[in-house]
């Protein structure tokens, strides 16, 4: 049907899906990474000369699905240490072979990814950026923090 054609040719139905079928599986772009619309900040006067802005896969993404909280709590009450010394325990680095790795903006803030490969640092692979909303709609339970 013309309905179903339509849909089909729709990134954002696409990401969407993306989103239900890789849930947990989720970074959060760091602020220094610039979002597509997004002024970009005015540079402080320097003697140093200025390379390009940073992309997508120099920057350390946090991880934010729900096993890290849990594994960081277990590592400091047995107390070992972090296996990598590169920077956080949640941090993620987009693999190279991303599609988004060389961008210097992404659409949204959020990425859901297929596959962690621990190397010299942690990478993910096959990664995307997803809507706020996609999230909310598909990224499982909610809860509601209330202050009094």
């Amino acid at each position: 049907s013309e309905a179903a054609d339509a849909s089909a040719r729709s990134a954002a139905l696409l990401k969407a899906l993306l989103c239900a079928g890789l849930y947990p599986n989720v970074l959060v772009a760091p602020r220094d990474v610039q979002l597509l619309g997004e002024k970009a900040p005015e540079a402080e006067p320097s003697f140093t000369p200025s390379s390009k802005s940073k992309t997508a896969g120099e920057c350390a993404f946090t991880r934010c699905d729900p096993d890290v909280e849990r594994c960081i709590k277990e590592r400091q009450e047995s107390g070992r240490r972090p296996r990598f010394d590169d920077g956080p325990e949640d941090a993620a680095y987009l693999h190279p072979c991303c599609l988004c790795f060389d961008a210097t903006a992404l659409d949204h803030r959020y990425v859901v990814y297929r596959e962690i490969v621990r190397t010299a640092k942690v990478y993910v692979r096959d990664a995307t950026t997803v809507a706020p909303l996609a999230l909310i709609l598909f990224g499982g339970r909610l809860t509601v923090h209330h202050e009094r």
